[in-house]
């Protein structure tokens, strides 16, 4: 589980290609799901893997940096706080930005992750 979970946010916080979206589509099981509850965001695996096509092309976030703050594993879940860097692109120009305030629910199946539900 902890491996999956680390490369999970590695693979997130490179993602420059459909194959980097491939590899993290193959740490995910067949129905995974995807939750943002504070936008009420609720994704299939297939919406979720558009998502980050489109997130591809728009090109509006570089130089992601998410450092894993504390993870508790319980049965077949991990909870991981994370404090994460990136620079953002508004009005074409790129901005500076962190937070020290994000919280990550995974759930795993069979050793792959199921649902992944992040609190931003």
């Amino acid at each position: 589980m902890s491996e999956n979970l680390v490369s999970f946010i590695r693979f997130n916080d490179t993602l420059q290609s459909e194959s980097d979206i491939n590899r993290l589509s193959a740490l995910t099981t067949d129905d995974f799901q995807y939750y943002q509850p504070s936008f009420n965001i609720h994704l299939s695996k297939e919406q979720w893997l558009m998502a980050l096509k489109e997130r591809l092309s728009v090109n509006q976030t570089r130089s992601v940096k998410t450092d894993i703050v504390q993870t508790e594993f319980a049965l077949n879940v991990a909870f991981v706080r994370q404090s994460s860097r990136w620079e953002q692109q508004i009005n074409g120009k790129w901005y500076a930005r962190s937070s020290d305030n994000l919280t990550t629910l995974f759930e795993f199946s069979n050793g792959k992750i199921s649902a992944v539900r992040e609190y931003w």
